[in-house]
């Protein structure tokens, strides 16, 4: 066993809700197949060197090498496969420490992205572990297709859209 080329050095909460579904549909009692389970998903990645800013002995490759990485996922509407609806969403900062690889922006996005979604299995089980109808472990992901480049391009237009005033009672963020 070894350290991984990737830490996580900050995790923070932005989001969390969870209500009991009531148009689930239990495959143990029913005889129809459960709706799609698919959740959606919103994921974005940018560098983030500014995280070292107050401390002045780290290395510039460290701070070349560390992201900003944020994942949020929820069940899609009218959901009928899942007995919660529910909407989580963490920021995490990475950091390539063997900055010596060149795929460091690639091992960012993968590494951090499921990173952060054990954050949210593991937020998502404590909750409902003590809600009424038991606890919900969400399916293991993989994010090997991620590509950084899309996570940066998702980046970037979220952050052109919240720059753009938004009328009162507007809601400026997706998930």
């Amino acid at each position: 066993m070894r350290h991984s080329k990737i830490q996580l050095v900050e995790l923070t909460l932005g989001k969390v809700l969870v209500t009991p579904n009531s148009r689930y549909k239990d495959p143990a009692t029913t005889a129809e197949a459960p709706a799609d389970m698919g959740l959606q998903s919103a994921k974005t990645i940018c560098k983030n060197p500014e995280f070292w800013e107050k401390q002045l002995d780290i290395d510039a490759a460290v701070r070349d090498h560390t992201y900003a990485v944020k994942l949020g996922i929820r069940t899609p509407p009218n959901s009928t496969g899942y007995p919660y609806n529910f909407e989580i969403q963490f920021t995490g900062v990475v950091v390539n420490f063997d900055s010596v690889d060149g795929d460091s922006d690639k091992l960012a996005a993968k590494y951090g992205l499921a990173l952060l979604y054990g954050a949210i299995r593991d937020q998502l089980l404590s909750l409902t572990s003590k809600m009424k109808a038991g606890q919900l472990l969400v399916p293991t992901m993989s994010f090997e297709d991620e590509k950084y480049e899309d996570m940066f391009a998702a980046h970037q237009r979220l952050t052109s859209a919240a720059k753009i005033k938004a009328e009162p009672g507007e809601a400026t963020d997706v998930l």
